[in-house]
């Protein structure tokens, strides 16, 4: 169906049909409960989602525009293929694009804006994927994914991929599934900015995997998973640049890597820490079971505030490889000794330059790990030697001693990567979502 502009509400009731494997998709993932250790089994590509087909397609809108509607642009309901293509979404009295029970719809190249409620609102087992689109200035969340009220447990897929999400009154993307449902969650080469929340918010049963995205800007945390009860959200976020947001870079309060984990980011001149793991005392936080590798994590904080990683929860954390510079507090807070290892650390805590023969040397060292009174396995205390930091190039220099220092990491996505530097042994891309035209 090609339809010329029209300025009215679109609701597609479609045949409910129930999607084929949804039961069983929902156990490959795993929902952690405290004291689980991590999942077995998983494939490496989690969530895996069709790109749009005009073939494929039961209905396809395009080159349409949808406004000032007193509720929804558009409302897709039922099982049938839907493709929504050059499109323009705005001004609409609740959200622009409405997704109930098990619709597959495909959003390609549009621009949804300026909508009173989400730009995107997401109810209810369905599958979506939004790509190459702006979804910008909506007084609620860019894309907003819940399930409430199924009488069955339902497993929603989505994927994000080359999408601009910004200027939104909330979160940029947010994931909120019961806790009898699931939610997989892909957010790809997209950029995620200046949003009045989160840039991404995660809450319980919902697998995140985030890679190579830009997230910036953000007044609140750029990317932020919370337990709902005992569900645990599992996230592997990889690949990614996540700077200048208002608190932490990625907070984490609950929640369990998968096989690749944090690994390979570039992380800094966020507002508070780097990564942000618990609340302290706080009963809300529960236990949070992480990798985090490879990562490039400098120039986080302000104030008295910040460090390059800070651990006020529970759980198990294995950190190994990163380079941790400059960060104002210290470059591991709070952190179990034993929990680090093989990592490059310098001038955190506003220091001057560690050297061992200087009498004061223990002062600095002890900066460096927020109070262990011993480094880790491997650690390096000197200047990593970034090829570029004042223009925020955190490359190395081929006499970085950051070279060939790091331990080997199982895994097939490790092996992928010849060097054994420390640090993100991939440069993460800049500003790479187009959007639409």
């Amino acid at each position: 169906m090609r339809s010329s502009r029209v300025g009215f509400s679109i609701a597609l009731w479609c045949c409910l049909m129930m999607l084929s494997g949804c039961s069983q998709v929902r156990h490959l993932y795993w929902s952690a409960v405290v004291n689980e250790g991590p999942t077995k089994n998983l494939p490496e590509d989690h969530v895996t989602l069709e790109l749009p087909s005009l073939e494929k397609a039961d209905i396809i809108l395009e080159d349409n525009e949808v406004h000032d509607n007193v509720k929804s642009g558009i409302r897709v309901r039922g099982s049938s293929r839907v493709l929504i293509s050059r499109c323009k979404v705005f001004r609409n009295g609740r959200s622009g694009l409405r997704l109930e029970r098990k619709c597959n719809v495909t959003v390609d190249n549009s621009d949804i804006f300026l909508n009173a409620s989400a730009g995107i609102d997401v109810m209810n087992g369905s599958r979506g994927t939004f790509l190459r689109s702006n979804i910008y200035q909506n007084q609620a969340t860019g894309v907003r994914i819940k399930t409430k009220g199924v009488r069955a447990p339902e497993y929603g897929l989505f994927r994000l991929y080359k999408t601009r999400i910004f200027l939104n009154g909330q979160a940029g993307v947010l994931a909120v599934p019961r806790q009898d449902t699931g939610i997989g969650l892909e957010l790809l080469f997209s950029d995620v900015f200046h949003n009045a929340r989160a840039g991404v918010r995660v809450r319980g049963d919902v697998y995140f995997r985030g890679k190579r995205n830009d997230v910036y800007l953000n007044q609140e945390t750029g990317l932020a998973f919370f337990s709902q009860g005992d569900v645990l959200p599992r996230l592997d976020v990889y690949e990614n640049k996540i700077f200048l947001n208002g608190r932490a870079g990625v907070q984490v309060l609950g929640g369990v890597t998968g096989p690749i984990g944090l690994t390979n980011n570039w992380i800094y001149n966020n507002n508070d820490s780097g990564i942000a793991i618990g609340l302290g005392s706080e009963t809300g936080s529960r236990c949070s079971v992480l990798r985090i590798y490879h990562n490039t994590i400098v120039g986080n904080g302000s104030g008295s505030r910040g460090a390059g990683i800070i651990n006020r929860g529970k759980g198990w954390l294995d950190i190994e490889n990163n380079i941790i510079a400059f960060n104002v507090r210290a470059g591991l807070l709070g952190i179990h000794c034993e929990d680090a290892s093989h990592n490059l650390l310098f001038d955190n805590g506003q220091t001057t330059t560690f050297d061992a023969d200087k009498p004061y040397a223990f002062l600095i060292k002890r900066s460096q790990y927020g109070g262990c009174l011993t480094s880790g396995s491997g650690d390096i205390l000197t200047d990593p030697l970034f090829k570029a930091p004042a223009t925020f190039d955190y490359s190395l220099t081929d006499s970085s001693p950051a070279k060939g220092a790091a331990s080997l990491l199982p895994g097939a996505y490790f092996q992928q990567f010849p060097s054994k530097d420390m640090g993100s042994l991939v440069v993460p891309p800049g500003n790479i979502a187009g959007g639409a035209k």
